[in-house]
């Protein structure tokens, strides 16, 4: 005996059904989460504190025409105008040594802070004089304003 068309059609709709409903729950338990990582009133500006050849700064024998100033010290003087821009957060490059010239992205040692963007001396001064114009700085271990 074959099932009735109905009840074929019962199963299908209640099955449905049930995904449906934990499609909506789990929406619904996401929450804010799927309205974007900072959400709609956030208002805060996100400066980009490096370029995609900043590492090549600081490095005349190699890169002449790049001048002689590495890369955390032209942030660290610039950043009075960072401040007076309003930027509210600023994202530096990767901090771990990479090698003597990379921008930073395969790094090789993760706790030496010296690297091609400059010394672990100007990285810190840099980082300061940030904290003092914006109130957050990231990296690629995410948003810090530890030297407060």
């Amino acid at each position: 005996m074959q099932p009735s068309p109905r009840i074929a059609i019962d199963t299908v709709f209640l099955r449905w059904r049930r995904i449906a409903a934990i499609l909506v729950l789990s929406v619904l338990a996401c929450g804010s989460a799927l309205l974007g990582q900072a959400g709609f009133e956030d208002d805060r500006v996100v400066l980009q504190g490096f370029y995609w050849e900043s590492y090549r700064h600081g490095h005349p024998a190699k890169f002449p025409s790049f001048g002689d100033k590495h890369w955390y010290a032209i942030v660290q003087s610039v950043a009075p105008a960072i401040h007076d821009g309003r930027f509210n957060l600023i994202w530096m490059p990767p901090p771990s040594y990479a090698g003597e010239f990379s921008a930073g992205y395969n790094p090789k040692e993760y706790f030496r802070l010296d690297n091609s963007y400059g010394t672990f001396a100007e990285h810190r001064a840099a980082l300061e004089a940030l904290l003092g114009a914006c109130p957050r700085i990231a990296n690629l271990e995410g948003w810090t304003d530890a030297l407060r």
